[in-house]
């Protein structure tokens, strides 16, 4: 992560990557990368985390065509952080104040979640 990136170890930990671990998919994985990439003093390092929630967001969104529970690729992930990490420092410049990248994610997250969470109760009123 230091050397490369957090795409990079993505990559690595992404189904094929050297350091796969059986099991454990994205949703889990980018919360290590998150916490592994935080410098220590408080503030957001490069990697987020990338779950179902924050893809059910990029697809209302942006009109990503993700899958909602996983299989996204590194390149999805690099495109992800480069979304966050440019809206931050829009919203940064716009306002006058620091907005961090995990910000972004956890508003993604949040939206994600309420419409699933919207999608469970209709179809539960439906059944």
């Amino acid at each position: 992560m230091e050397r490369d990136g957090p795409v990079a170890a993505y990559a690595a930990l992404h189904d094929g990557g050297p350091n796969r671990v059986k099991h454990m998919r994205a949703s889990f994985f980018t919360k290590f990368l998150y916490a592994a990439a935080a410098p220590g003093d408080g503030s957001c390092g490069r990697a987020l985390i990338l779950d179902q929630f924050v893809a059910i967001a990029l697809n209302d969104l942006h009109r990503w065509s993700l899958p909602e529970q996983a299989g996204w690729s590194p390149e999805t992930y690099g495109r992800w952080l480069d979304l966050a990490h440019g809206m931050a420092r829009q919203e940064s410049e716009a306002t006058g104040e620091h907005v961090r990248a995990d910000a972004i994610e956890m508003a993604y997250f949040t939206h994600g979640r309420d419409l699933s969470r919207r999608r469970v109760r209709t179809t539960t009123k439906n059944a």
